[in-house]
């Protein structure tokens, strides 16, 4: 509730905030019918508070070592992947 509330006051005040909108949060399920395998993911769709700016720095908050570390032989495969995901994003902001 305190989430929502904040928010409200945010968007109809003109206020600025860095908390990402919440856009829907949803249940997703699928079957693999090779495998017998059912497996069911919640997902989080929020906004994207970068769109539109040049970030200088990143700042990973979130505590988790995944991804933060990789070997030098991999570094030029991984801005190329990483390239193609930011091509992949919308060009237009959702609102």
């Amino acid at each position: 509730p305190a989430y929502f509330e904040y928010l409200s006051k945010a968007f109809f005040h003109g206020l600025p905030t860095v908390l990402c909108k919440i856009v829907g949060v949803y249940q997703i399920g699928y079957h693999n019918r090779v495998t017998g395998r059912r497996t069911m993911e919640q997902v989080a769709v929020m906004q994207n508070i970068f769109f539109g700016r040049k970030i200088s720095k990143i700042f990973d908050l979130k505590g988790s070592l995944r991804g933060r570390f990789t070997r030098q032989g991999n570094v030029e495969k991984e801005k190329k992947s990483s390239k193609k995901k930011e091509q992949a994003l919308p060009q237009e902001q959702i609102r």
